[in-house]
C-alpha cells in the first residue's frame, strides 16, 4: 500500500501520507478502507474490483490516461448514486460527484463527458433504474436482510 501511495504522488499531486489517511483503494480483490465507511464507498469500490477483473491492463489505463480513469470513477459513482438513492430517496447534485471527481486529474473534456453521465444517471436512478451489478447485489442483500 505505501508503494501505491507514491505511484499516487508520480501519476498526481496527492502526498503519499494523504493517499494512505484519506483515499479508499482497490487492489485487485482487496479494498483499502482508511476509516469507517458505508455501504456506498463498498460498493463504489467493488465496481473497480469488477472492472480490473475484466481488463488485464486496468491499472495501467486507469493509471495514464484521463479517459479511461474517468471511465472507470463514472461507473463507479453512478453506483454510489444508486446506493444514495436507494437509503435515502434522494440524490446529491451530479455537481458534488463531478468536484469529487476532480480529484482524479481528469481532463477538461473528460469531466464533459462525466457530467452528461451523471446527469443521466440521476434521470434514470429518479425513475427507479438500478444497472450497476454490484449496487443490484447490495440492495438485493440489504432488502433480504436488513428489514427495510
Amino acid at each position: 500500500m505505501r508503494l501505491l501511495s507514491h505511484l499516487a504522488g508520480w501519476f498526481s499531486s496527492i502526498r503519499p501520507e494523504e493517499f494512505m489517511t484519506l483515499y479508499t483503494t482497490t487492489v485487485g480483490d482487496t479494498i483499502y478502507l482508511p476509516s469507517d465507511q458505508g455501504i456506498g464507498v463498498c460498493v463504489h469500490e467493488h465496481v473497480h474490483v469488477r472492472q480490473s477483473r475484466k481488463d488485464m491492463l486496468y491499472y495501467v489505463k486507469y493509471l495514464l490516461s484521463s479517459r479511461a480513469r474517468t471511465y472507470y470513477e463514472v461507473e463507479a459513482f453512478c453506483a454510489s448514486m444508486e446506493m444514495e438513492y436507494y437509503l435515502t430517496g434522494a440524490l446529491s447534485s451530479y455537481e458534488q460527484y463531478i468536484s469529487a471527481l476532480r480529484q482524479y486529474e481528469c481532463s477538461v473534456q473528460d469531466m464533459d463527458y462525466a457530467r452528461d453521465k451523471f446527469i443521466e444517471a440521476q434521470d434514470r436512478i429518479k425513475k427507479g433504474v438500478i444497472e450497476t451489478p454490484e449496487s443490484v447485489a447490495a440492495i438485493e442483500w440489504l432488502d433480504e436482510y436488513s428489514g427495510r
